[in-house]
């Protein structure tokens, strides 16, 4: 978040009969916000992000079906 770089995000959706991976290619952070985090808990943190239009995979969000 802090350098302004950009990510991959990718994750699987099922419903016992198909199986749905996106894939958001190029994600931006758009800011943080730690948690505090008492101890030996663990520390939350959110981060809003958008995703941006990626040239090499020519969308912003891909969804394939198995």
């Amino acid at each position: 978040f802090v350098t302004e770089g950009y990510s991959t995000l990718q994750f699987v959706l099922t419903n016992g009969v198909a199986t749905y991976t996106w894939l958001l290619p190029k994600i931006k952070y758009t800011g943080a916000a730690m948690g505090k985090g008492a101890d030996g808990r663990s520390i939350q943190t959110k981060l809003p992000f958008e995703a941006v239009y990626d040239v090499a995979e020519a969308t912003s969000v891909k969804v394939t079906k198995s």
